[in-house]
């Protein structure tokens, strides 16, 4: 079995299972605990990026040198925006694919406003199956994806993909918030 097979096993397993969204939360060893802002400590659970790439690809999410250079806005641990630009940099872990395949990530990217505040938090979806022609460019619906997400319950679940490519956000419009597809190293 490939390593993208691997991590589609392992995330279609977990569909459907009861582990709370937790911003922050899950690795390779599976569901973690946050410290809260108030001192207390969250629920066992993943955010998207600890399910789909972390757990799923069980690959560790701090990683001291990960994402270094002027680009970064995330360094020495992975999560969506460092994803992206690790696979438009260094591609030490990622790489940007034109046509998902299974195990591939469809990742969308945080907005962060003009004081660097993110007002969008990005997402990911794991793709588990392609259909049987691929869509055109920039459409990701009819993909088969699993995601852990903060708005449902059971916040693992199977579904399809995004509905639109997120290059637009609150009436505004730009390319570098658009959706990549990343392929795990």
């Amino acid at each position: 079995m490939t390593r993208a097979a691997d991590a589609v096993a392992r995330a279609l397993m977990m569909v459907g299972e009861r582990w709370p969204y937790v911003l922050g939360g899950g690795n390779h060893v599976g569901p973690t605990r946050v410290r809260r802002k108030d001192g207390t400590l969250s629920a066992l659970g993943f955010d998207c990026f600890g399910f789909a790439h972390s757990f799923c690809y069980q690959e560790p999410r701090h990683r001291p040198g990960f994402n270094r250079g002027s680009w970064a806005t995330v360094s020495d641990d992975i999560n969506c925006d460092a994803a992206i630009e690790d696979a438009e940099h260094k591609r030490e872990l990622f790489e940007v694919v034109d046509v998902a395949g299974v195990g591939d990530l469809i990742v969308m990217p945080s907005i962060r406003d003009e004081d660097g505040k993110r007002i969008r938090i990005g997402h990911v979806w794991l793709v588990v199956g392609v259909p049987a022609e691929a869509p055109p460019p920039g459409t990701y619906r009819d993909y088969d994806t699993v995601q852990c997400q903060a708005r449902t319950k059971p916040a693992i679940k199977r579904g399809p993909g995004p509905a639109t490519d997120a290059r637009t956000f609150r009436g505004l419009a730009d390319d570098a918030w658009r959706i990549r597809i990343l392929r795990v190293r």
